[in-house]
């Protein structure tokens, strides 16, 4: 019996020998490094653009003095498009920033004479330039913002009364919202809406009877909603 252990004992030995001696040949395994974690998206900088989309809204024209008369409240629509100047800053999650814009546009339409308006030939509005100075503040998931938008807008509007026409440049203000996608550590894109309201003003004042309102203010305004795409380099 002692014989029998002794020779099992011998035997376990060995094989343990044999698995470690195994075990050290075996090449080392290289710990592998985990990758670096993304660094969160930053919306601070300078950056300029380009934007361009679609305008829609209405315009009248009225006497403000004399009779009172004006014509129905007329359609106005058309393109726009132009560059863009802002910089951002970043807190956390929260960005403010301040934007500026400067676009052409074609935004018109036209009302036909009412029994207190006499347009003749006819009455028009075009909206042929406009820009706005506007704050931005948003909230920022990496990179995607979400932000709303307001402040000063001016615009040159073109009148057209019974075959005369006139522009002003006119103040106004404007406020809508957005949403900016950054898409490179430098290039972003958005779509943004914003309404713009040039309130009414005296267009002239005119004695030519060509105008159709000798001896009265005649006065016009022009409030439209605007939906455009964008694209930013942020320096």
């Amino acid at each position: 019996m002692h014989h029998r252990f002794l020779s099992a004992l011998a035997v376990a030995l060995s094989l343990g020998f044999a698995q470690a001696a195994s075990a050290a040949d075996m090449p080392t395994k290289i710990p592998v490094k985990a990758a670096p974690a993304a660094l969160p998206y930053n919306w601070t900088g300078l950056y300029v653009g380009l934007q361009g989309g679609y305008a829609w809204g209405s315009s009248v024209q009225f006497f403000t003095a004399g009779a009172g008369g004006s014509t129905n409240r007329y359609n106005i629509n058309g393109w726009e498009g132009g560059g863009t100047l802002g910089y951002n800053w970043q807190f956390q999650q929260w960005v403010l920033g301040l934007e500026t814009d400067f676009s052409g546009s074609h935004i018109s339409g036209g009302g036909n004479s009412t029994t207190t308006y006499n347009c003749g030939t006819d009455c028009t509005t075009n909206v042929s330039a406009f820009g706005t100075l506007r704050g931005r503040f948003g909230y920022a998931w990496n990179n995607v913002l979400i932000y709303g938008t307001g402040g000063l807008a001016y615009g040159d509007i073109q009148s057209t009364l019974n075959g005369g026409n006139v522009n002003n440049w006119r103040a106004g203000w404007t406020a809508g919202a957005g949403v900016e996608y950054g898409f490179d550590p430098h290039w972003t894109a958005k779509v943004e809406w914003i309404y713009v309201d040039f309130n009414s003003f005296q267009w002239t004042n005119a004695t030519n009877a060509n105008f159709g309102c000798a001896g009265l203010n005649c006065s016009t305004d022009a409030k439209f909603s605007v939906v455009r795409l964008g694209v930013n380099y942020r320096f």
